[in-house]
């Protein structure tokens, strides 16, 4: 009889029905590889063949590194067993791992994924870093740093490739010679204060060996550049010349002629501390004649910026500060620029007219007292009388040259007086009982053994002219000297 047709999986009579007989027929099973099991089917009489069962045999466990399944033997089945396998995010490979025939699982492996060189533009690794904003205009060179995922040993690629710094405002190329040291970029460099910069690096100009390589750096790209300033420029000094700052201040006037030093403050943008430098001219000069009326033996001084010139002023005159290029300095390089009448910045005053007194009676009081033996020039013995109105005096043998002026353009009389009397005896004050006459003329008056000389003027044109002399003819005599102004009524 027949047996029913049958089949073994997994064998060499796994097709439907391959394996059919009749009662005492034998068929030979193998199993393919990677099973076991095999023998013969044998046709019973009950009209089926013995069983023939071929089995998956069992792979070596394994494990893949850098993946969900990098335990020892993580990884197991029997032949056809498929595993998943995922890699970690820096490796790539993985997927599914199949248990073959021969007892081994197969696959691919998690490989590291090869990172490409990144511009490291932050503080402490480029020099100047992106967006820094106080970097020296004398730095000479600058540095750009790169690195690595995969620690892979970096080389520089300069042919055809832009490796430069750039300015930003006009894209004028400021470096040279670039060099690559321990995977940083160097370049020389020339800058410029208060100015912005940036790096310009060609995509693959820095390779890993590896496929890998740099992206473009600009100054527009995103995630990788490095923009800088540099710090703004020294600013120099400069005069602060209004009211509330020097003394006196610019186109002041009535400033009294008493005062005897003129103040100047300079201001620094930078907040630098000032001082002088010793070069040039500091000094206070008079607009009729440019004269030099810095107080004689004194020196400018310059205190928490302020410029102090001692100065001998005198009244209803013009005044200006001259000040040499250079004379301040800021430490920095930063001078002054030029001050005079004539500048932009400058203090140029006006000194008030000088307030004298009205006598209503010819009264003269004694300002001064010098005997024939006081003097031995010409040019000696300067007496400034009370009533501000100046008497010159030289007394040499036998005589006194007399000198008038009071720096005032208003009308008056102004009268200077010498009398002569014995040493032993007091000057006093001249009362109304000596007659002065016409004084403006100029007139003399006399009596007994007192000389009277007498001088009107109504300008200071009169100033500086040689008047009469007073004789003093005795060694035991002296000569006091008076003066006394009234308006020209």
């Amino acid at each position: 009889n027949s047996c029913s047709p049958t089949q073994v999986a997994n064998s060499n009579k796994s097709d439907s029905g391959s394996i059919a007989g009749v009662t005492g027929d034998s068929v030979a099973v193998n199993c393919d590889d990677g099973y076991s099991g095999s023998g013969n089917a044998v046709c019973g009489v009950d009209g089926n063949f013995s069983s023939v069962t071929c089995s998956a045999n069992s792979c070596s466990p394994t494990q893949v590194a850098n993946s969900n399944k990098s335990d020892s033997g993580s990884i197991s089945g029997v032949t056809g067993d498929v595993v998943s396998v995922t890699c970690i995010n820096t490796h790539e490979g993985g997927g599914d791992y199949t248990c073959n025939p021969n007892g081994t699982f197969s696959g691919n492996p998690c490989t590291e994924i090869n990172i490409a060189p990144v511009l490291a533009s932050g503080s402490g690794n480029s020099s100047p870093f992106n967006g820094q904003t106080d970097v020296s205009s004398s730095l000479s060179s600058a540095t750009a740093k790169f690195t690595d995922a995969n620690g892979d040993s970096l080389s520089l690629i300069t042919s055809n490739k832009f490796i430069r710094v750039k300015k930003l405002s006009d894209n004028l190329i400021v470096s040279s010679s670039p060099s690559f040291n321990n995977n940083t970029i160097s370049v020389n460099l020339s800058l410029s204060c208060g100015t912005s910069y940036y790096w310009e690096i060609s995509s693959g100009s820095v390779i890993d060996g590896n496929g890998g390589s740099n992206t473009t750096i600009n100054s527009l790209t995103n995630s990788s550049k490095i923009v800088f300033t540099t710090e703004d420029c020294n600013q120099s000094p400069v005069l602060a010349n209004t009211n509330g700052n020097s003394s006196p201040y610019d186109g002041e006037t009535d400033v009294s002629a008493s005062i005897t030093s003129v103040t100047a403050k300079f201001t620094d943008p930078d907040g630098d501390d000032l001082s002088l430098s010793g070069n040039g001219f500091i000094r206070v000069k008079r607009s009729s004649d440019n004269l030099n009326v810095n107080t004689s033996g004194t020196s400018p001084s310059m205190d928490n910026n302020i410029l102090t010139i001692n100065a001998n002023l005198e009244c209803s005159e013009q005044y200006y500060l001259e000040v040499s290029q250079g004379a301040i300095t800021d430490g920095n390089g930063g001078t002054n620029s030029q001050i005079n009448d004539g500048t932009n910045s400058k203090i140029v005053f006006n000194t008030a007219t000088c307030q004298l007194e009205d006598i209503e009676a010819p009264l003269m009081i004694a300002n001064a007292s010098f005997n024939y033996n006081d003097c031995t020039g010409p040019s000696s013995g300067q007496y400034v009388c009370d009533r501000n109105f100046r008497i010159h005096s030289s007394i040499k043998s036998g005589s006194s040259n007399v000198y008038l002026g009071d720096g005032s353009n208003d009308p008056l009389y102004a009268f200077a007086v010498y009398k002569v009397i014995e040493s032993s005896e007091n000057c006093g004050d001249i009362d109304s009982s000596y007659t002065i006459g016409n004084v403006h003329n100029g007139t003399w008056s006399s009596s007994s053994n007192t000389y009277i000389f007498a001088s009107g003027y109504n300008d200071v044109s009169f100033f500086g002219n040689y008047a009469q002399q007073v004789t003093i003819n005795s060694a035991s005599a002296k000569a006091c000297a008076y003066n006394v102004v009234t308006k020209n009524n």
